[in-house]
């Protein structure tokens, strides 16, 4: 077999796999981020912090080529002191141009996006500073379905709790490739992706790594003129980590996170509660627990305009997430020797948005927070500012 057809069949394998999965699963609604951040509320230019990654972003144009710059400059610093989480400085610049053309009928856009990103992370030597990225990305929209291939709507679009998913891979990482579909009907919602995250090399023993995974809302209640809504959230994320035929052979990774919750919404103040579990069968696992289990609980209160407070309550017992933030963790993944039972933490958030001439707008967050079962202080902070050259386009830095 050719080395073009393998992969091939291999993409479309995957493909059916996800769509199997989707269908086979609740279909769902919208994630309005509790923990609200330049990465979700900016990314969807939604001064309200109310994130709505289904509302359509995809505006008709002319045919003609339309063209966007953009600019980041970011500061996250993360002050946790714990074995499993000592935490870090995220501080860089990036920059970016895309370039879209759209070509519609009766009942379906399509965008085609081509461009490129650089990233300057300050947190590394000179000479592997610069991050280049392609952008290569093609959006089919129809009434109730949007399929993304190539660069897909990543990271805070996946609508997972930030136990699951760290959204500071936006930074480390701003890209995701692969393949995802979005369904929008009017109680259910859905999004479901499969995304590359790292090629095998088998010079350098480098282990490939997948992530696929589907969000799912279900509203039950939902009052048009008092914005009151109560829904169902439901999410499954899973990573597996292997490779054929390296020079060091390493084991192989299969890990799963999955949850349910409820969510109660108005035009001021949102409440939800998740219940998340972790498993890993893997067939020779790198970490201590097996199973384990999380409880969230998320309280948001919109002060005035831009100004939000959240508090966050988390209690875990062997808790792991390959992709989620490590606070929420029992197990440091870099070192499993650092470890914990059990973890109950408590944040306040404040997060302040202002929006200057068009579309530049700056962000400041600061988090303190305490470690229920030492006393021990938390503390996360962070400053963001953005600037687009163009209208919003289907593409999302």
């Amino acid at each position: 077999m050719s080395t073009i057809v393998k992969p091939l069949l291999l993409l479309f394998g995957f493909l059916l796999l996800g769509i199997n999965t989707v269908w086979s699963q609740w279909q769902n609604e919208i994630f309005r981020a509790p923990q609200p951040s330049i990465l979700d509320s900016l990314a969807n230019g939604n001064e309200s912090f109310e994130f709505e990654i289904f509302r359509n972003r995809i505006q008709r144009r002319s045919n003609k080529p339309y063209l966007q710059l953009g600019g980041l400059q970011y500061t996250k610093n993360n002050e946790y002191f714990q074995a499993t989480n000592p935490g870090e400085t995220i501080f860089g610049q990036r920059i970016w141009s895309v370039m879209e053309y759209q070509n519609s009928s009766k009942d379906i856009l399509a965008t085609y996006s081509l461009g490129a990103m650089l990233q300057f992370p300050f947190d590394q030597t000179l000479s592997n500073q610069i991050q280049f990225k392609p952008i290569i990305k093609v959006t089919i929209q129809a009434k109730k379905s949007t399929i993304f291939a190539g660069n897909i709507d990543g990271h805070v679009n996946h609508n997972l709790p930030e136990a699951v998913f760290n959204y500071e891979w936006a930074l480390k990482s701003p890209i995701e490739y692969g393949l995802a579909w979005n369904r929008n009907t009017k109680y259910l919602r859905s999004h479901t992706w499969l995304n590359w995250r790292q090629q095998a090399n088998t010079e350098i023993s480098q282990q490939e790594i997948i992530v696929a995974g589907f969000s799912s809302t279900l509203t039950i209640l939902q009052h048009q003129y008092s914005g009151i809504e109560l829904q169902i959230p439901a999410f499954m994320i899973h990573e597996h980590q292997g490779g054929e035929n390296l020079k060091q052979p390493q084991p192989i990774q299969n890990k799963n996170n999955s949850g349910i919750g409820i969510r109660f919404i108005s035009r001021k103040f949102q409440a939800e509660y998740y219940g998340i579990q972790s498993l890993d069968f893997s067939p020779q696992p790198q970490q201590p627990y097996q199973n384990g289990f999380g409880q969230l609980v998320n309280i948001s209160y919109l002060i005035k305009q831009n100004h939000r407070l959240v508090g966050t309550y988390w209690n875990a017992n062997e808790f792991h997430a390959p992709m989620g933030a490590p606070i929420y963790g029992c197990v440091n993944l870099n070192n499993p020797y650092k470890n914990i039972t059990s973890k109950e933490i408590f944040i306040v958030r404040y997060a302040y948005l202002k929006r200057w001439v068009n579309n530049t707008v700056s962000e400041f967050r600061f988090e303190p927070g305490l470690d229920l079962k030492t006393n021990d202080f938390l503390l996360s902070f962070g400053l963001y500012f953005r600037f687009i050259i163009g209208d919003w386009s289907s593409y999302n830095p």
